[in-house]
């Protein structure tokens, strides 16, 4: 795979917001959780893609399917955890393993239109073990 000079602008891309964020309350302990930042995006292996056309080709609307298999070899997260108002983590929690996981893809494509917007299933992945140890990172 090679990338299309438009990927260079993307490069350094820096957003402003956190990548994902939870708030959750059990038994009276108040959580909030952050992942501001990922490292080892580039550890991305695709190891199988399957597209899987549609059944009846000459349906006005035809629902196309891609089922993508892929792993990260060198993933990181940067984390912050709140724990009832008190900072508990600020730091990388490395994934000690590779992360292997499958996407299911879905589209419509409609005749004289085109592709609708994807719908995008998470069909599996590895349980995902937070290791702390920022020497590893």
């Amino acid at each position: 795979l090679f990338s299309s000079p438009l990927s260079e602008i993307h490069r350094s891309c820096q957003g402003n917001a956190p990548l994902a964020h939870m708030n959750a309350n059990r038994g009276g302990v108040g959580t909030d959780i952050t992942v501001l930042w990922a490292t080892g995006l580039g550890s991305l292996d695709i190891a199988d893609m399957v597209v899987t056309p549609p059944t009846d080709i000459s349906a006005p609307v035809q629902r196309w399917f891609i089922t993508l298999s892929a792993m990260f070899t060198d993933l990181h997260v940067y984390m912050k955890v709140i724990v009832n108002g008190k900072e508990w983590l600020k730091d990388y929690m490395c994934c000690d393993k590779t992360l292997h996981f499958t996407l299911k893809v879905s589209a419509e494509c409609h005749v004289g239109v085109g592709f609708s917007a994807l719908h995008l299933e998470l069909v599996n992945m590895d349980k995902v073990d937070f290791v702390q140890d920022a020497d590893d990172c």
